[in-house]
């Protein structure tokens, strides 16, 4: 009798049970969760994400409006964990690429744009217009530099959401032309 190991190899991972306790308690650590499930990609995708947001919400004062994205990183990595090691133990194939996986090649320029120039918007008003008018008439020279720095992460954010609905302006109408 003849005998493929291959073919064994393969009746055995799909067969493959994972430790529902292991897999929450390594997914409190978004990503971690996913590299136990042998998601190597997918768990540094998750890491980057989540810890790239905490980062710039650090680092760029003006940016900490966004600090709940991290919060919205963690559940879903924690629940994408979950019902990902339920898809390996039924045998079924996942997708190991975070961002193919999310499709933002579905997402339209125009709205993203749109989305970014929203959002530049309240994290300036947010940020530089109530601080400024918080200080009262006399406005110090630090507070008004403050205000500047703070206003350079929504500038930058309204500035590419300008940027691309130009673009779509100009491809549509050169599409037409």
């Amino acid at each position: 009798m003849d005998y493929d190991f291959d073919e064994f190899e393969e009746d055995i991972e799909e067969q493959r049970k994972y430790n529902k306790v292991y897999t929450a308690i390594l997914s409190i650590v978004p990503g971690a969760g996913h590299m136990y499930l042998g998601l190597m990609k997918k768990g540094l995708q998750f890491m980057f994400l989540f810890f790239g947001v905490i980062m710039l919400t650090d680092l760029v004062y003006s940016a900490r409006s966004f600090s709940v994205l991290t919060i919205v990183v963690w559940f879903y990595s924690f629940f994408d964990a979950y019902h990902t090691r339920k898809k390996l133990e039924r045998g079924k194939i996942v997708e190991e690429d975070l961002f193919k996986e999310l499709k933002f090649s579905d997402i339209r320029p125009k709205y993203l744009g749109a989305v970014l120039i929203i959002l530049g918007g309240v994290v300036l008003i947010q940020q530089v217009i109530v601080q400024t008018f918080s200080l009262g008439i006399f406005i110090i020279p630090t507070y008004v530099k403050a205000a500047i720095l703070d206003a350079l992460f929504p500038l930058l954010l309204v500035g590419i959401g300008i940027f691309i609905l130009r673009h779509i302006r100009v491809k549509n109408k050169n599409l037409k032309d």
